[in-house]
């Protein structure tokens, strides 16, 4: 994954490939071809905190929300520690759910109308 200013683009990588570090620090593949949103099954998503409806506070940039608003997109799955749920967050029309989360306690998965499910 790479950000720029205001966009984040997907890269391929197999074990081995070479990489690099971004501003950030963050480890990553090096410049080269890019993937679409859409050719990806499932998006493994960070996150600050999450509800129980499936709403997702991120560091507030909005990449992913923007990256994923279409209506045809990848599970997006949150990545996060049971401490970060919260009962509820505030929604916006702009905001892309999480279809489910992973916790140390488990998976919930959310349902279309909002529910989790601790499996």
């Amino acid at each position: 994954m790479i950000l720029s200013a205001t966009r984040m683009t997907f890269r391929p990588y197999r074990a081995g490939d070479p990489l690099g570090t971004n501003r950030f620090g963050i480890v990553e593949p090096l410049p080269g071809r890019a993937v679409g949103p859409l050719a990806l099954a499932t998006v493994l998503t960070p996150l600050v905190g999450f509800s129980e409806d499936g709403g997702r506070l991120g560091m507030g940039a909005g990449y992913y929300d923007r990256r994923f608003a279409a209506q045809k997109r990848p599970a997006m799955i949150g990545v996060a520690h049971e401490l970060q749920r919260v009962d509820a967050l505030p929604r916006r029309e702009w905001d892309v759910p999480l279809d489910a989360v992973v916790t140390e306690r488990g998976w919930r998965c959310f349902t279309a109308r909002g529910r989790s499910m601790l499996l």
